[in-house]
């Protein structure tokens, strides 16, 4: 940060000259990155719901398809995109009423050091925490904590109950989300062979791996070593049921060339949770490709009932399904959106996942490690429905990057322009972390009364005319640096997004 400008008059004059463009635009941008919007055609306009804004980062058609597809269509997953006029003004009046609560919940960001020799000088893990008020502490029946959106009431009345964590207006896709996971939790606690592997997890994790159990001998051996190995995760049941549902969210179903029904029991039975070498025989078979399997072996009649009682896939053809599996089809991709916080994570996992597994060394919320995670972003007044929103339009690029996970991505810097975000070559936790961000200053330019920028703070007099050098754009918000630094006193020289 650079201490306020020393010639007072200098900047006054400067100050009155374009005073008049201080009407016209608002920056955006978290540190040294910003993003301009013309309040001139913002989201106020004319017509059948609030248009998005013209310039800027908007002025990127992939932008606005973005916000269209994936935040409105967790608003509302009934409709089509073209069909779905009104979600934006839905999302600017529940960020309106989030503004004005007391004592909210807010958004932040988590690093943890790498826990191998010599972590503490590698880049940290990052994720994302969409509520600040999530739950550490696991239910009776469940090995992890439970997100906040899997325990609200859909079923009650809008605006007669609390709804600090943002879940009230995803109402439509959520309450879809948590119907599934109850059902596909439900049919795991018939299978046999589920409850297996459900005690071996907790016995795993009741001894941390030090003392191998007489009972279930063959899954305890399957489980441990693939665990020890880091070639298998530790899931309960809900946890299960979040990952069949992000195999199945991955591909649009209409555009599935096999018979339906089979293909979405492809996706229910393939699980990290398990990794099996198969043996490879006959000649020459040290030469032989490896073969793993990565099936539990869940019943016939355990995944059947899933399929079509809690997906309702009743047909091989998408066009003959019912109305509700393809409501719950377009929902899919909503459930990272409802997780208290989220992550990418390493293998052999795919992205993302909830990161409130708090056991496994892998994941965030280990106390026992020696160094914990710690918070690197913090925006206390950003209430987690826009950044609930945020993670709508953020993972989605995210998790669909051609070149798919590359370890030594996004390490330069600590903003990524909106551009990269939006239409990314490959991912990791650092790169969704940014994005997630940058996500975060679109979010907040879609907000007329600014609800959802809560954190930034006015410009100073010098910093408006060193951004307006940099591209005859006066600013009066920026971000913060870091949740520690004190602005308003002073002012950073801001470019603007590469984004365009």
């Amino acid at each position: 940060m650079t201490s306020q400008s020393r010639w007072p008059t200098a900047s006054i004059l400067l100050s009155v000259v374009f005073s008049w463009r201080m009407g016209l635009a608002h920056r955006y941008g978290f540190g040294d990155k910003v993003i301009q919007v013309s309040r001139g055609d913002n989201i106020t306009g004319a017509g059948a719901y609030a248009s998005f804004p013209k310039t800027g980062a908007w002025a990127h058609p992939k932008t606005a398809q973005l916000a269209q597809e994936h935040i409105g269509k967790c608003i509302h997953p009934e409709l089509t995109s073209s069909e779905n006029v009104k979600w934006l003004k839905e999302l600017q009046a529940a960020a309106t009423s989030a503004k004005n609560s007391a004592d909210s919940p807010y958004v932040e960001t988590y690093s943890r050091e790498l826990q191998v020799p010599l972590g503490q000088y590698m880049p940290h893990h990052r994720a994302v925490v969409l509520t600040s008020g999530r739950d550490e502490e696991a239910p009776p029946n469940m090995l992890y904590p439970e997100s906040r959106c899997f325990q609200f009431n859909y079923m009650a009345e809008p605006g007669t109950i609390k709804d600090p964590h943002g879940c009230g207006l995803f109402n439509n896709s959520f309450s879809r989300l948590q119907t599934l996971r109850t059902c596909i939790s439900d049919s795991l606690q018939k299978s046999e062979t589920w409850k297996e592997y459900e005690a071996v997890v907790r016995d795993i994790l009741a001894n941390r791996g030090t003392r191998i159990s007489k009972r279930y001998a063959g899954m305890h051996k399957r489980i441990s070593k693939c665990s020890k190995d880091y070639t298998c995760v530790l899931l309960d049941a809900p946890r299960r049921a979040d990952e069949m549902m992000k195999y199945l969210s991955f591909k649009d179903w209409s555009e599935i060339n096999k018979p339906l029904k089979a293909w979405v029991e492809s996706k229910i039975r393939y699980t990290a949770s398990v990794y099996d070498e198969v043996p490879r025989t006959g000649k020459f078979r040290w030469l032989k490709k490896k073969t793993v399997s990565k099936q539990l072996g869940l019943e016939k009649e355990t995944v059947d009932h899933i399929v079509q009682n809690c997906f309702h896939v009743t047909s091989d053809s998408f066009a003959e399904l019912p109305k509700e599996a393809k409501t719950l089809q377009r929902s899919l991709s909503c459930n990272p959106s409802a997780w208290d916080s989220l992550e990418v994570p390493s293998k052999p996992q795919a992205p993302m996942v909830n990161a409130a597994t708090m056991w496994d060394a892998a994941t965030m919320w280990d106390k026992s490690l020696f160094r914990p995670s710690q918070a690197i972003w913090s925006f206390p007044n950003t209430p987690p429905v826009c950044g609930r929103a945020a993670a709508m339009l953020s993972v989605w690029p995210q998790v669909h990057a051609k070149k798919g996970f590359r370890q030594r991505n996004c390490l330069m810097g600590e903003h990524q322009p909106w551009k990269t975000c939006s239409q990314p070559d490959a991912f990791n936790c650092i790169c969704f972390e940014k994005c997630w961000r940058a996500a975060l200053r679109r979010v907040c330019e879609l907000t007329a009364d600014d609800s959802c920028c809560g954190d930034a703070v006015p410009m100073t007099v010098a910093g408006q005319i060193r951004s307006w050098a940099a591209d005859f754009q006066i600013s009066r918000l920026h971000w913060p640096d870091s949740m520690t630094d004190a602005v308003p006193q002073t002012s950073r020289f801001h470019w603007p997004d590469s984004q365009l």
